[in-house]
């Protein structure tokens, strides 16, 4: 095997330990430790621990408080670990028990550098590679590209070497770097390697230390050279051009710094001290007895969930439904939808992801680029555009010169600063103390409007733009609406008002804003995917289509689009000179129950913020609430998925009438229509990796939020328009920070489907992508029969009965009794009178 082969397959292996998150505008969550995912959940997280020393599990002393307050029951760690539970009960009641958490450090081949020359690589290198990086790929903060970025990063370092009376380089044009430089970046890397290290057996371990210094920026180049849509301004890059641009970097500081006077690293490479054998075994023993009191949390929750699952037999309703809503999957919708049912026994309500089945890029005549209105992992090849009259909101970004270049001219910015500045000083403190809707909020609601019409209808196959179809025809329509409709159960008993609610959220100064709105839209609020599909499903001739499906929509069945929007608890509709006049009663009403409804909603988040008190009163939370996302100041906009734990999927009656504390995303399924579970393995496609991408990266990011989140937001800048890192020159922090994350529970996800035994393993064995979420535990995996009420959990391939339930769950008349009683996580319960 040559050299460069070698190269390349060290490369390859690299690229699967760095982090895989898209930039700001797609941040969609995604299992941080993906790379491992082939290996069981428990070798994986040890393997993890050992070769990026990260920490996988919670320390002794919080799982100790975490039995301490019940959270932890002794009769699960008996019944989980029966042959070792006098050694597990132990550790958690004897209070001068220790056991680390995390590996121990370890010597590494770069700190040669240090030890041997005193070179600090880090302090000399990484900011010169940074910036070079940043402003390659920077989207907008930088007033001018850099020269020749079209060309591509490493054409574009060369073009700069060459045209520049300056180099990039301390030795200048004559030193070593140049030279290579202007070699494919594969043979600088390899010479350069030959130079520093010189032994080819130290290449994988030099390369790896160093991309792990800066997992941040060497992850999210690995990602743009996959995926380099995610990026406006299109820049061509990989991850070998950047490795070999820093070798050359280290290589010339190492040469300046030492006056040549210096030796390959492997000169000394019996000087490498490596862990001893008895502290990676004693190492190994600790995380074993970890991973067994961290199983134990995960199953005293899964038991009081699967209980309450059992107790709630309400059936399906048989009161006459006056109106339908379909809502996102999100767990953030789940409080939303049981107290509009509450409120009103009419309102039947189904879940199914925020895109609502129709994969689009859309691009109004006041977007510069299309944006992708889908799950991250689908690639969509329709086109949808959006026009509407001229408003004045285009005239201004057209004549606003404060949005202008003059503004960074030297004159032109002392000018302004010293006019309009203090204008926009006094903006600044009155929003601090008066916080309001401002053109600096990002809000949902205004990612689209009633002005904005949408060129739906694709008349010819012809009609394209660079590949993709503008529109869809009404087959494609038609497929979309019954694929729905079916998959989620609603196949007879339409009501009149059919309501599709998008998700999306408001808030300000807030980097990770996408992260807010919903993920099956990339991202994105859910308006524009709920308006067009309502325009499909409204249209007669789809509905024709439909029915020849087997599917009737009745004539009097409106469907009506809306967005949720979440961190201020208001829903907008849109269309409404659609409904017609005999509707409009019935859509007053469900606007007033659904006022009613997000005021409770508002009520029950409120309690997870210190500064608002228990008691405070439904209008008074919100309205706290509505003032913190549009806080300019305020780092806890929303808490987001915190808390996520499981997915059910199944009909509504399952979970109906059953307080989830906001922990469960839930996708409506009939298995009545699946005998063979083809819709079953498509829900699961989707649902397993965009559900469980977000359970396990709120898991890893709560776990170790230095090494896996992006730690406290306070001091991140936003570089680049693409990622944020702490102070102006550190390494991008590509997870979850740490506001986003302290009341998260690292729970694994329990994926719940309502269906036989035999059917929901063979739907989730359909994909191999799929299954090995499931085979290798990254998600748990249980099913419920319809037909025998039995339960069955997934283990060692095989659905095994489950018969360890706990005591009843509790019953109230009603959650609001429940939302002022504490700030912690509620147990299951169950609502209203016992049937």
């Amino acid at each position: 095997m040559n050299q460069e082969h070698r190269l390349r397959e060290i490369v390859t292996q690299l690229k699967r330990t760095l982090p895989a998150q898209a930039p700001l505008k797609d941040f969609i969550a995604t299992n941080t430790l993906y790379a491992f995912q082939g290996l069981p959940f428990s070798k994986g997280l040890l393997e993890a621990q050992r070769k990026l020393g990260v920490r996988t599990y919670l320390t002794l002393s919080e799982y100790q408080k975490l039995f301490q307050s019940g959270r932890i029951k002794r009769e699960v760690i008996e019944w989980l670990a029966s042959n070792r539970k006098e050694e597990v009960l132990e550790s958690l009641t004897n209070s001068e028990s220790v056991v680390k958490s995390e590996s121990e450090a370890r010597s590494r081949l770069r700190d040669l550098w240090k030890k041997k020359y005193e070179l600090d690589i880090i302090t000399h290198v990484h900011p010169v590679f940074f910036r070079h990086l940043g402003h390659f790929l920077d989207q907008g903060i930088s007033i001018a590209p850099m020269p020749f970025s079209d060309l591509g990063f490493w054409r574009a370092l060369q073009e700069i070497e060459q045209t520049s009376k300056l180099s990039i380089f301390n030795r200048g044009k004559k030193g070593r770097a140049h030279s290579l430089l202007f070699e494919s970046p594969w043979k600088a890397l390899q010479e350069a390697l030959k130079a520093l290290v010189g032994s080819e057996d130290l290449f994988e371990t030099y390369l790896f230390e160093m991309v792990q210094e800066h997992p941040g920026w060497s992850g999210l180049v690995s990602v743009i050279e996959g995926n380099p849509e995610h990026l406006n301004f299109v820049r061509k890059i990989s991850l070998q051009e950047a490795l070999a641009f820093e070798l050359l970097l280290e290589l010339d500081y190492v040469e300046s710094f030492t006056k040549m006077n210096w030796a390959p690293l492997d000169s000394f490479q019996e000087e490498i001290t490596k862990t001893s054998s008895t502290s990676s075994a004693q190492n190994e023993s600790d995380q074993n007895l970890l991973q067994v009191l961290h199983s134990a949390w995960e199953w005293t929750y899964y038991r009081d969930l699967l209980t309450g699952l059992k107790a709630n037999n309400q059936g399906t309703p048989t009161a006459p439904v006056e109106s339908q809503v379909f809502f996102c999957i999100d767990d953030r919708c789940c409080s939303l939808r049981r107290h509009l049912e509450e409120l009103d026994p009419a309102i039947e309500t189904f879940g199914t992801p925020g895109f609502f089945g129709v994969e689009f890029w859309y691009k109004s005549e006041f977007d510069r680029f299309p944006v992708k209105l889908c799950p991250a992992p689908v690639t969509p090849g329709f086109l949808i555009r959006g026009t509407s009259p001229q408003g004045p909101g285009k005239r201004l970004l057209e004549t606003d010169f404060l949005l202008s270049r003059l503004t960074h001219t030297l004159f032109g910015g002392w000018l302004i600063s010293q006019t309009f500045g203090l204008l926009s000083a006094f903006r600044m403190i009155l929003n601090v103390f008066v916080p309001s809707l401002s053109p600096k909020v990002a809000t949902s609601f205004r990612h689209t409007d009633d002005r904005i019409q949408f060129k739906l209808l694709r008349g010819s196959e012809s009609e394209q733009e660079k590949d993709l179809k503008l529109g869809f025809d009404r087959n494609e329509m038609a497929d979309r609406v019954f694929g729905l409709l079916r998959s989620c159960g609603l196949t007879d008993n339409f009501s009149d008002l059919v309501v599709m609610l998008g998700h999306g959220s408001s808030t300000v100064n807030n980097p990770h804003y996408a992260a807010y709105d919903c993920g099956a839209c990339s991202g994105r609020p859910g308006s524009i995917n709920a308006r067009i599909f309502c325009s499909m499903a409204n249209d007669p001739e789809v509905r024709e289509l439909v029915k020849k499906k087997g599917l009737i929509i009745p004539d009097t069945s409106v469907f009506v689009p809306a967005l949720y929007d979440t961190t201020r608890d208001q829903v907008h509709f849109y269309d409404l000179s659609s409904v017609p006049e005999t509707h409009k009663k019935k859509l007053k009403k469900l606007k007033h129950v659904l006022e009613d409804a997000l005021l409770r909603t508002a009520k029950e988040r409120s309690r997870r913020f210190e500064d608002i008190a228990l008691d405070t009163p439904p209008l008074k939370a919100r309205k706290a609430l509505r003032k913190k996302s549009v806080s300019i100041f305020e780092p806890r906009q929303e808490f987001t998925h915190s808390g996520n734990a499981a997915c059910i999927v199944g009909p509504r009656h399952l979970t109906r009438g059953l307080f989830l504390d906001r922990r469960c995303f839930l996708n409506s399924y009939d298995p009545k229509m699946d005998p063979e579970g083809g819709i079953l393995a498509n829900i699961l496609k989707a649902a397993v990796p965009v559900c469980g991408g977000i359970n396990l990266q709120y898991f890893f990011s709560r776990i170790d939020n230095e090494k896996m989140g992006s730690g406290t937001k306070l001091p991140h800048n936003v570089v680049g328009l693409i990622s944020v890192a702490n102070g102006t020159e550190g390494d991008l922090r590509p997870g979850l920070p740490q506001q986003m994350i302290e009341w998260h529970e690292p729970l694994r996800l329990m994926m719940f489907v309502y269906q036989e035994p035999q059917v929901a393993l063979q739907a989730a064995r359909k994909i191999a992508a799929t299954y090995e979420w499931i085979q290798n535990e990254w998600v748990k995996y249980a099913c419920l029969s319809p037909t025998t009420g039995d339960f069955y959990v997934y283990e060692a391939g095989e659905m095994k009965p489950y018969n360890f339930f706990g005591d009843a769950p509790g019953r109230v008349s009603s959650s609001m009794d429940l939302v002022s009683t504490t700030r912690d996580y509620l147990p299951v319960t169950l609502i209203g009178e016992h049937k």
